[in-house]
This record gives structure tokens, C-alpha cells and sequence, in this order.
């Protein structure tokens, strides 16, 4: 920033914190959206900010940057007990988890599965491997493609398995097709798992309670005071142009021409269910016409009345009551017997330090 000349420039990102890889394998990594530019104050105060954008990142710089991040992790790691000569070692629930954990560490399809993998080296521009952390900032979206943002965005939002590649075998096993072969000399394309190790597997990949799986930093922050003075997307653009920084300079709107911000609305719920789940609540499942809600009912012995005209449940169901953390958690047994292969495995270590009472989602 201070290299280009830019005062006052402003940064941020969304990150999509995924635990699982395309075989039901545990592999933790980020994907962040990040604008190839700073967004700097307007010259005057009530319209939106200006978008200034910078050149690409070279090759060294991403290697930096990755060199930087290892050396972070492994600082952070080492502070909070996982790793290091002071690493905690597991017990109770934490040791359930951590053996799910290293179960779902190396690959399901066969056991020489990291020998069989290719030596050979796969530099490609833009990306980076240091000590096992690897970057990959080659993926570029235009723009005005917001097609293509919305793409990008639901894969970083996808989820750890597909229930259309999932089945259950005669026998009772699990069976799981991958979305390609993998990339071993085998090339296998299924994997084949036993109903206690599938639930493990999925134990492994799930992320803890109360963490948000979606980060907003800098101006896309929800407490940031400039998020609500980003400007606009920019208009979509014809499939007959290119990137956007090969198009002309008068594509872009002039900043006389901005409007100013306003604030922004949410979207209905339906629209939601749409576009997030390709499921729209709003369609009678008769005679596939739009629904439109007529009435609003309220009243509890109204309700109850038509849901016993219905046949239908008019109570809640019981609830059990919830298990504190002071409870014991032997009950929870996944192996009847303890798996002596797991035994020598490096278990991931947790700390054990004493914390308050869970917080409720915001």
C-alpha cells in the first residue's frame, strides 16, 4: 500500500473454513475471497468508498506470504499445546475425538495410499508449499462476473459429502463414489467403509459447536463501520468481454455517478431456500403454482384444532434433558474393544484448560 502511493486504503475478506477433503478424509483448509485492491475514503464523507485496485502478486511474494503463515500456525499450535515438547495429551472425550480424528487422517482407499501418490513436481504459478502448508492464489473471478462469485462462493460452502453418491450395500457397509478417480495408479473410484468407522469418519469431519464456519474480515466485517459505504457491484457485463482489467476505462461508472449508500435489505427466505438449497418452499407440490400465504394463525387452540383435524402432532415432542460438562463421558463407546493399530499413532492433542459454560449462538 505504502509502495504504490495509497493513503487511508482499506482491506477484507470472507474465509470458508472446510475440515474435509473429497474422500472422506480429514483436511483442514481455508478458501478466502480476497479483492485484488484496497477500498479508500471518498472525498467526501456521505458517498461510497472508492475501489483502487493493485497489481498481482508475484511468485515470491506468494512464497513469503506462505513461509509467513507456516511459521504463524506453528507459533499458534505450539501456544495452545498441540504440538511441542509440552503437547497435552488427550483424555476422555478429547482422546473419542482425537482417535476419530487419526482414523480420518490418512486415506480410506488403501493403505500405501500416500507411496502411490506421484513424486513428481507440480510447480504452478502462483502457488506455494512450505512444510506441508500450501497456498494456492492462482483462482481470479472478474468483477462484473457475478455468476462466477456466486459459483466460487458455493463451493467454498459446500458440504463434506454428497447424500446422491452415498448408498448402502446389501451387507450393511457403506459405499461412497467419488466425484473422480483418485489420483493413485489404481485410480480407485469408490470407497467401501463399515457402518461404526462411516459414523467416525463423519464424527472427525464435523466442526465443533458454536464455531462459525464463514469468517468476514476488515470492511466486510459485520462491526466494520465501512461496510455499509462499499460501493455497488459493478454492472454484468456481456459473456463477449474479457477480464475486467482488459476492458475499457469507460466501462466503469464515473464516481460523480455513484449513488450514495443506502441501506441494504434482506433477502426473503424463500429466495434463500432457492438459491442456497435449489429448494423452493413457495411451490405447491399439487399443481406446481406459486403459493401465497392467506392467513396467519396464531391463536394456540386454533392451531391445535387444525392439527388434530389433520392427524397431525399438536404437542412438542420431549426433550432430554442436556449433559453438562461435568458429566462423565464414558458412556459414549465407539470400539467395543480398544483398536491396538491406533495405539502408536501421533493422536492430535487438545488442551484441557477449564472453560465456562457454552455460549449460545448469536
Amino acid at each position: 500500500m505504502r509502495e504504490h502511493g495509497i493513503k487511508g486504503g482499506r482491506t477484507g475478506a470472507v474465509t470458508f473454513i472446510q475440515r474435509f477433503g473429497g474422500a472422506l478424509n480429514l483436511n483442514p483448509h481455508l478458501h478466502s475471497l480476497v479483492p485484488d485492491g484496497l477500498f479508500v475514503p471518498a472525498p467526501e464523507p456521505d458517498r461510497p468508498l472508492l475501489f483502487t485496485p493493485l497489481p498481482p502478486p508475484t511468485d515470491p511474494q506468494i512464497e513469503a506470504l506462505t513461509e509467513k503463515i507456516a511459521d504463524r500456525l506453528k507459533n499458534v499450535a505450539v501456544a495452545a499445546g498441540v504440538g511441542g515438547d509440552e503437547a497435552i495429551e488427550p483424555e476422555g472425550e478429547q482422546l473419542l475425538l482425537a482417535r476419530s480424528m487419526a482414523e480420518a487422517l490418512p486415506s480410506p482407499l488403501s493403505p500405501s495410499f500416500f507411496d502411490a501418490m506421484p513424486r513428481r513436481p507440480t510447480r504452478k504459478p502462483l502457488c506455494a508449499n512450505v512444510e506441508g502448508f500450501g497456498l494456492h492464489a492462482a483462482r481470479i473471478v472478474a468483477a462484473h462476473d457475478r455468476a462466477g462469485l456466486e459459483r466460487l462462493c458455493s463451493y467454498g460452502l459446500r458440504p463434506p459429502f454428497s447424500q446422491e453418491r452415498l448408498s448402502l450395500l446389501d451387507d450393511g457397509r457403506v459405499r461412497y463414489r467419488l466425484r473422480k478417480p483418485w489420483p493413485t495408479h489404481d485410480g480407485a473410484d469408490e470407497i467401501v467403509l463399515e457402518p461404526v468407522p462411516f459414523l467416525k469418519r463423519l464424527t472427525a469431519l464435523m466442526s465443533r459447536p458454536y464455531v462459525n464456519n464463514v469468517r468476514y474480515h476488515g470492511v466486510f466485517a459485520n462491526r466494520s463501520n465501512d461496510r455499509a459505504r462499499l460501493p455497488p457491484p459493478p454492472a454484468q457485463a456481456s459473456s463477449d468481454q474479457g477480464p475486467l482489467h482488459e476492458l475499457d476505462a469507460d466501462i466503469a461508472p464515473p464516481f460523480e455517478s455513484l449513488p450514495p449508500p443506502t441501506k441494504r435489505r434482506r433477502t426473503p427466505w424463500a429466495q434463500l431456500l432457492k438459491r442456497t438449497l435449489h429448494l423452493d418452499a413457495l411451490k405447491c407440490p399439487k399443481c406446481s403454482e406459486s403459493m401465497e400465504v392467506l392467513a396467519l394463525i396464531t391463536d394456540p387452540d386454533v392451531v391445535q384444532k387444525i392439527l388434530n383435524h389433520l392427524h397431525l402432532p399438536a404437542a412438542d415432542p420431549p426433550r432430554a434433558p442436556a449433559r453438562t460438562r461435568s458429566e462423565p463421558f464414558e458412556q459414549m463407546t465407539l470400539d467395543p474393544e480398544p483398536d491396538d493399530e491406533l495405539d502408536d499413532y501421533p493422536f492430535p492433542t487438545f488442551p484441557t484448560q477449564q472453560r465456562g459454560p457454552p455460549r449460545r449462538p448469536h
